[in-house]
């Protein structure tokens, strides 16, 4: 599955994204295009605080972090490695849990495998372990970071990023 074409589709205000290891030129030109193209407006990147600052001193720095999406440094003992993308909208859910970070070679070029749950009105099967996905990343985010993640209610169809 490639990342940056499961973006384009339609149909989801909002995305929450794990990631070990992020560029953010080719995350911020790649996949933040379609995804906003395609209507999703509350977009969240959540990626390994130590991995991430070193990658900004050396390469490059997140331009649209702030103004576009919402970047999140995560600290945890070792390293925050999932990568989830948790896509939601009015009417469906979207989980995507795969091997592929958020770079050109994790998105585009690598072959990376991929698991996608979809929910929607026709099959509401994968509603909970959308759900749990969901409180699963909340628990990441420190209460005190005030330009991070926002919690959740549950019961919320959008998420507040």
């Amino acid at each position: 599955m490639r990342y940056d074409l499961a973006f384009a589709e339609a149909g989801f205000h909002s995305a929450l994204l794990t990631t070990f290891s992020i560029d953010t030129q080719i995350f911020e030109n790649i996949a933040l295009p379609p995804m906003r193209a395609a209507g999703c407006r509350n977009i969240g990147v959540m990626v390994d605080r130590d991995r991430l600052n070193h990658q900004l001193a050396e390469f490059n720095s997140a331009h649209r972090a702030g103004l576009v999406y919402q970047l999140s440094k995560i600290k945890v003992r070792g390293a925050f490695h999932p990568k989830i993308i948790l896509q939601l909208g009015r009417e469906r859910g979207r989980l995507i849990i795969g091997s592929g970070n958020l770079t050109g070679a994790g998105m585009i070029t690598n072959l990376e495998a991929a698991t996608v749950l979809t929910v929607g009105p026709e099959d509401m099967r994968a509603a909970p372990i959308l759900a749990t996905s969901l409180r699963y990343l909340q628990s990441h985010v420190a209460q005190d970071d005030v330009g991070g993640l926002a919690p959740v209610s549950p019961d919320t169809q959008a998420v507040a990023v």
